[in-house]
């Protein structure tokens, strides 16, 4: 098998992507699995493509394994850096293949409970729904376009809970909204929950954290989010969301992401290499 990684990084501020393609050649090391390092978008033909960013896989890799942010804590530091990624073959977020499914409680009581606990379900009525957005132009939205003037007005169509769009941090989306929404970014996210009747976002990792403190999700690209198999699956459920049992999800996804000492001693490819099994 011939694995490409992509490790190189002309931005500073993206140095982290090549630490991780170092350590995960560490890991294939270990199991004796040969590699060579590849500039970013190479074009050769390869078994594999190993890279952080779905702008970097190389298209004549016969498969790649993607690389990117996680989505339980901790996630990063203080300054940025990763302190977990997932790492999925062939897709981003719930596009990806984890080799997760049916997994037991494990590896989330021994290693993700103690930063991730469960909150029970809310059972008072949240005060309005959280409409969170996402950076356009990002990868995670290139199945969905969202119009977030339309996406208030459907909702609205369903519902007279107030709604609260809260602008994604790092770069708002442009655009106006309908008269009466409210537009909060200020308010911690954490914070947000406790009054939030819902979530509804296009795939975002806003639902993972939702879930996590008892909050009902909509996903309206269920396929590209982390929570699109446990969360709503349509607007006419935002009065009354169901509220499923959460302890496969949090088995499954706890799967998906690896510590950096994980991936160096080749655990993550230990679980990995059953792509090929």
């Amino acid at each position: 098998m011939i694995v490409q990684i992509s490790n190189t990084s002309l931005n500073k501020r993206l140095e982290h992507r090549k630490v991780f393609a170092n350590l995960f050649a560490q890991g294939l090391k270990r199991h004796g699995v040969e590699y060579n390092f590849v500039k970013n978008n190479t074009r050769t033909n390869t078994d594999l493509h190993v890279a952080w960013g779905l702008r970097q896989i190389n298209p004549s890799a016969q498969h790649f394994i993607l690389l990117e942010n996680a989505y339980l804590y901790p996630r990063c530091d203080s300054k940025g850096f990763p302190l977990n990624v997932s790492v999925a073959f062939d897709g981003l977020n719930g596009r990806g293949n984890f080799l997760n499914k049916g997994k037991d409680s494990t590896r989330y009581t021994n290693v993700f409970e103690k930063t991730n606990p469960l909150k029970e379900w809310r059972t008072e009525p949240g005060r309005y729904i959280l409409l969170t957005q996402q950076v356009i132009g990002d990868q995670s939205l290139k199945h969905y376009k969202p119009n977030y003037f339309k996406i208030v007005q459907e909702i609205q169509k369903h519902t007279n809970i107030p709604i609260v769009v809260r602008p994604h941090p790092v770069r708002p989306a442009q655009g106006n909204l309908p008269t009466g929404v409210k537009v909060d970014g200020r308010t911690p996210l954490i914070t947000q929950f406790k009054h939030a009747h819902a979530v509804v976002c296009v795939n975002s990792n806003a639902s993972v954290e939702a879930l996590l403190h008892g909050v009902p999700v909509l996903n309206l690209d269920p396929d590209g989010s982390m929570t699109g198999q446990i969360g709503m699956t349509s607007l006419t459920e935002l009065n009354n969301p169901p509220k499923p049992d959460r302890q496969q999800w949090l088995n499954e996804i706890s799967w998906c992401q690896w510590y950096p000492k994980e991936i160096s001693d080749g655990d993550c490819w230990e679980h990995l290499k059953q792509f090929y099994e």
